[in-house]
């Protein structure tokens, strides 16, 4: 059986891709009644599995008529592109960059194997330095000059 938090992340996603506009405004407190959860869960839901590095960005209000707006951001321009290389910054977590390749993969960006090739070096135990840069920044690095290298790739298609 799923657990409580991925069967919340599927609920959405699915309730997501039947909204044409790629937004999907719910109330958090039927969220929490219909999985029988605190608010907390879904908010822990919202901050881990749909972010930027994700695809989505999340607005939430609190209080009596509070909601949540899930907007899907699409990967189709060179303006989403660089969004997502100031995402990256100078550094980022091996949990994040795997959220980042599992992105440019359902973008069909990258090949799933390739995202699994890169996402094996990119684990901290292989990061791992005895001198020079720190892993994060590193692994930011090469996820920017990934990202460059898919956008020229999709560029030269388009032509």
């Amino acid at each position: 059986m799923a657990s409580l938090s991925k069967e919340i992340e599927l609920y959405l996603k699915r309730r997501l891709a039947d909204q044409e506009a790629g937004m999907l405004e719910i109330q958090r407190s039927l969220l929490s009644e219909l999985f029988d959860c605190v608010p907390s869960q879904i908010n822990y839901v919202l901050a881990t599995r749909f972010s930027l590095m994700d695809g989505y960005l999340v607005e939430t209000r609190r209080g009596g008529g509070g909601y949540v707006r899930i907007v899907a951001i699409p990967l189709e321009s060179r303006d989403d592109m660089q969004a997502l290389l100031e995402a990256v910054g100078d550094a980022i977590s091996e949990r994040e960059g795997e959220r980042l390749l599992k992105r440019l993969v359902e973008a069909d960006l990258l090949p799933a194997r390739t995202a699994d090739l890169f996402g094996s070096i990119f684990k901290d135990r292989v990061m791992t330095l005895p001198e020079g840069p720190k892993a994060s920044a590193l692994r930011a690095h090469l996820l920017r000059q990934l990202i460059a290298t898919c956008t020229a790739m999709n560029q030269s298609e388009e032509k």
